[in-house]
């Protein structure tokens, strides 16, 4: 079952490595997209004709869509113009090419150049288009030109296009695994890929230092909340057409909400079919162009730019000699946003002039629906039929239940004051009891306010003499702005609000004839218009037209106020809403049912909702004894004035008074107002408009010249050395992490993250003063030392494990280091790194700290040291832990758990070319490695898991230098010696054998000189050549093939990516 479901889970890895970077768009007619960009946004600068014609000029710099850009520069600021953007036809590509990890499912597309011109070479057209496998892909990275914005697929899209790999940026590689890794040490791409199923983690290229330079894609067909880059979200586009589709998801220059100007013509607002498509239909064409009247007549119908057929009708419509003014319809176009699937576009201060308002209103008075009659008889057919109300009653139960007895003719005469004026209910003051009953008051439509706050306005006339006007102040035809767009007018220090601009002029007593808006302080309310499709005013030309454009599209209207000083209303209050109450009188059931609905403070509402009903204990005076001081007007008000249940157990106000319980009447902020109650605006409104972190992974180096293996036996191939005391050659290997190239070892890693140093060395110094707290000096050395390697490093995210600072000299609390004693201090840092790296830089930077200087901040004094190799300070922390170190004080500090990734010792090992030795090779003691009769010390060797040990080449090298010195020493003493003593027995003795024997020898070494140099293979072949040249070529190109035939499989891999190029 296992195996099965490895099986399955491989040919799905597979199948998606192999469709990865291989989205195909069809066939797409790229001359149309750009002519559907120039009927919509004019003619670009790319185009020839443009740079001929002022009038093309014109649309280019006014133009509807902003202007775009041919310098290649572009793609940075993603404003190209579409001929240069589909030059090179970019798409879509998944970057993500292994996804096993069940918590992350996602798309991540980014605009890349995927396929070369047609006139490119094949060989490298089709490198660049072809599917890959897993490991050859992490071979593939994508390759970003900053400075151009582009980003190619691989670099065999950058070749097809002539572009160098200077400057260029080569994309990582990130992991997100559902368990935790470390891919820092693994040295194959197949081990990295083996990893990654086995953690099952999802593969994706990724770059941090370019994201924003590289053109985005969307990945689901929801758009997100600030811009829409899918096609028909608004569900209004009729008729579907692929070339559209694909110019929305690739072309990247911003066009309002959407992500480029595609995106919203397939996204269209709905249009009528009265569609102008000739030139100079308005009669306002100035100047005439001829090349423009041709352009609107044979360029292609938009359903972006109603009324108009295409951008060029528009333009020869209109009186181009007059500039464009940022005033939108007499109004400030405040704001346009779109959240939550709507777009709402705010207007601040809309014009008002005497010529527009009467228009419309003769529009209005005399339109369809209001042609039968007079005007008196439709402000009839407008008003409610007027309830005849007692206000003597209504008043005695105000005074009742306020103990107020001011009015409208007694305002400013008894010790409470009101006001009278119609701004009292704007402008927090208490108004008089006619007030109260004003009529003419009402609360705006819900459906106009974008939260569903209703405010207080006036909505009828106090003079009706002028029929004409009353009738459109009760107007509510929503077609019209002007009828229903509430006005501010402003006075000194009050300010009152209607329900419209004719409200306000019939207020005034103001006849037509006298309808003027100089002088006058009067300001519209801000205007919000809330659509599901976006509706352009650049094609209209007026607020009238944008309305009805609104409307046929289904669009909201709203209001907001335009200062401070207005009034909320809250929902209508109706009487005995408890339920409990006997008996109220109609006119106060009538006043708070449908007069009251709108007022700030509602008296009358509280009258008739009481908390209680049961009889009044205190219907007299004093009843209680605490009544100080007698007054006859009170006690006639307790007994003449009608029972107010709200103030129970007392009969009403004033018989609450004259029993001790009193309050200030000067206020109605103490009535409970139940159901209904407005309440001032204290500030006005404000407008309604307002990378799970994943694991960096690894750069796969596109590495070329990679080394190959050859088993020829007669010499050593590049990545073998040879090793004469086994007479054989012998495998160059690299640190765990890294590649051998030839350019030496090489991180597969290029940026990673998530890995751990320790560095061990020595520093020493001779001290500039006398150091007399040893401990204390030693913290201040900790604490240079990581400040140092921030400053070294050049990273902002350095977790220090633990620090270990042992000096070589005694230290007590008593002793005094004296001012030129050497000191040298054993360090061992243990330190991780969880930030992007690049490896080399860093561990480049590791090993230059040696020999480097390095100054101590103690006591306001400076120090300064040098580092040293110190290959005891690796041992540092094993010798603590045995107490082996007594009669010397060392500062240790735990700052943070150890990782779960693995560390390495800051070494030569780390970047340089290593051989493996075999465990019977060496010998340990001591913490030394014996090897060859020649002592490494710990920071020269690394023991293996598997017990081999690990040398740099170099040092390998050295060790048989001296190795062959000694054996070459002992054959020198010998042969001298033997040279010697044949001489002294040649000389002295008398011929004999042994002097015949003597010169026979050096007869035949003559003969082996001859032998060795003349008579050998290298010769012989010499010869042939002569005689076969053919043969010798045939040769040598055999051992060649020899070589790249028995490459290892890892290395194959490599070197078969760097044929690819």
């Amino acid at each position: 079952m296992k195996s099965i479901l490895r099986r399955y889970c491989f040919l799905i890895v597979f199948a998606e490595a192999l469709h990865v970077f291989s989205y195909e768009t069809g066939s797409v007619n790229f001359t149309f997209i750009s002519e559907l960009y120039s009927s919509v946004c004019g003619r670009t600068q790319c185009d020839e004709i443009t740079e001929k014609n002022e009038s093309t000029k014109l649309l280019f710099n006014d133009s509807f869509c902003g202007s775009c850009s041919c310098d290649r520069t572009c793609f940075v600021s993603g404003n190209c113009c579409p001929e240069l953007f589909f030059k090179y036809k970019p798409k879509c590509i998944e970057t993500k090419f292994m996804s096993l990890n069940s918590r992350l499912r996602y798309r991540s597309e980014v605009l890349m150049v995927s396929q070369c011109p047609t006139e490119s070479d094949s060989k490298v057209r089709e490198k660049c288009e072809k599917s890959y496998d897993l490991v050859t892909l992490l071979q593939k990275a994508p390759i970003t030109l900053p400075e151009e914005g582009l980003t190619f697929r691989n670099v065999h899209c950058l070749e097809c296009f002539n572009k160098t790999l200077e400057s260029s940026y080569l994309w990582t590689v990130k992991l997100e695994c559902e368990e935790v890794a470390d891919f820092n040490y693994l040295s194959s791409y197949s081990s990295y890929i083996a990893l990654a199923k086995k953690k099952r983690c999802n593969l994706l290229f990724h770059t941090d230092t370019i994201d924003l330079m590289t053109g985005s894609c969307p990945f689901q067909e929801i758009s997100t909340d600030d811009v829409i880059s899918s096609c028909n979200i608004s569900k209004t586009w009729e008729t579907y057409n692929s070339d559209i589709d694909y110019a929305c998801q690739t072309y990247d220059n911003r066009f309002h909400f959407f992500k480029n100007i595609y995106c919203y013509i397939c996204n269209p607002p709905i249009q009528n079919d009265n569609v102008i498509t000739e030139c100079n239909i308005t009669g306002n064409w100035d100047p005439l162009d001829v090349d423009l009247e041709n352009d609107c007549l044979q360029t292609i119908r938009t359903p972006v730019t109603g009324p108009y057929s295409n951008i060029h009708c528009y333009y020869c419509n209109r009186n181009n000699t007059q500039a464009n003014s940022s005033i939108i319809f007499g109004a400030t176009l405040n704001n346009s946003t779109y959240t939550n699937g709507n777009f709402m576009l705010q207007f601040n201060q809309m014009e008002l002039n005497y010529e527009s308002v009467k228009k419309i209103g003769i529009h209005l008075f005399t339109g369809k629906g209001n042609d039968s009659g007079t005007a008196q008889d439709f402000i009839k057919r407008s008003v409610n039929v007027t309830h005849n109300l007692n206000t003597t009653v209504i008043f005695s139960y105000y005074s009742a239940l306020t103990g107020r007895s001011q009015s409208c003719s007694n305002a400013f005469e008894q010790q409470c004051s009101c006001d009278c004026s119609e701004h009292c209910h704007f402008n927090k003051e208490d108004c008089c009891f006619e007030r109260f009953l004003d009529t003419s008051l009402d609360c705006t439509h819900k459906r106009n306010s974008v939260d569903g706050i209703q405010y207080l306005v006036y909505d009828e006339c106090s003079y009706e003499e002028n029929a004409w006007l009353t009738a459109l102040c009760k107007s509510d035809d929503e077609n019209h702005l002007y009828s229903v767009l509430p006005v501010e007018y402003s006075y000194q220090n009050y300010t009152v609000q209607y329900k419209n601009i004719y409200c306000y002029f019939c207020n005034k007593n103001t006849s037509t004839g006298d309808m003027n808006m100089e002088n006058e302080n009067i300001n519209t309310w801000d205007l919000l218009i809330r659509c599901q499709v976006f509706l352009p005013i650049f094609f209209l030309d007026n607020i009238e037209d944008y309305l009805t454009f609104a409307i046929q599209n289904s669009c909201d209207m709203f209001f907001e106020p335009f200062s401070f000083d207005v009034s909320e209303c809250a929902e209508p209050a109706q009487c005995n809403s408890s339920g409990i109450s006997k008996y109220t009188h109609p006119d106060i059931t009538f006043v708070c049912n449908s007069v009251n609905l709108q007022f700030r403070e509602t008296p009358f509402c509280s009258i008739c909702n009481p908390s209680s009903t049961t009889e009044p204990v205190y219907s007299r005076c004093n009843v209680t004894g605490q009544w100080e001081e007698y007054d006859k007007e009170i006690e006639n008000n307790c007994l003449n004035l009608p029972k107010i249940e709200y103030h129970l157990p007392f009969k009403n106000y004033f018989c609450k008074q004259c029993n001790g319980n009193v309050m200030d009447k000067c206020s109605l902020s103490g009535y409970d107002t139940t159901t209904t109650e407005l309440s001032t605006v204290s500030t006005r409104r404000p407008p309604i408009f307002n990378k799970y972190s994943f694991r960096a992974m690894f750069d796969f180096y596109n590495y070329k010249n990679q080394h190959t293996q050859t088993t020829s036996m007669n010499r050593c191939n590049v990545t073998q050395i040879p090793d004469p005391t086994k007479n054989k050659c012998i495998d160059l290997m690299c640190y765990p992490g890294r590649i051998l190239t030839i350019d030496g070892c090489k991180p597969l890693l290029k940026i990673t993250n998530n890995i751990g140093y320790i560095l061990s060395l020595g520093m020493k110094t001779e001290l500039s003063s006398n150091i007399n707290e040893t401990l204390v000096f030693l913290q201040s050395a900790e604490w240079s030392l990581k400040n140092f390697l921030y400053r070294v490093l050049q990273i902002n995210r350095l977790n220090f494990i633990s620090s270990i600072l042992l000096p070589h000299v005694k230290c007590k609390d008593d002793l005094i280091w004296k001012n030129g004693t050497e000191i040298k201090i054993s360090i061992y840092q243990d330190m991780y790194i969880p930030q992007e790296i690049d490896r080399s830089r860093i561990e480049d930077k590791l090993l230059s700290i040696q020999n480097s200087n390095f100054t101590v901040l103690h006591d306001s004094r400076t120090h300064n040291f040098i580092f040293y190799s110190d290959p005891e300070a690796i041992h540092i922390q094993s010798y603590i832990s045995q107490n082996r170190i007594s009669d010397s004080c060392y500062l240790q500090v735990m700052r943070t758990t150890s990782s779960s990734y693995s560390h390495s010792y800051v070494n030569e090992l780390l970047s340089c070319e290593q051989i493996e030795l075999e465990t019977s090779e060496f010998n340990l003691h001591a913490f030394k490695l014996v090897f060859l009769g020649i002592e490494l010390d710990s920071d020269e060797y690394a023991i293996m898991t598997s017990g081999k040990a690990r040398i740099c080449a170099n040092t390998f090298r050295k060790i048989l230098i001296n190795y062959k010195t000694s054996q070459k020493n002992v054959w020198d003493i010998i042969h001298v010696s033997c040279t010697c003593l044949s001489l002294i027995i040649d000389t002295f003795l008398p011929l004999s054998a042994f002097s015949t024997f003597i010169s026979i020898l050096n007869g035949v070494q003559g003969i082996f000189i001859f032998w060795s140099f003349i008579c050998n293979k290298r010769v012989l072949n010499l010869y042939r050549s002569m005689f076969r040249p053919s043969l010798g070529k045939t040769a040598n190109y055999g051992i060649v093939r020899s070589r790249m035939s028995t490459i290892s499989t890892e290395l194959q891999t490599m070197s078969t990516r760097e044929q690819t190029y």
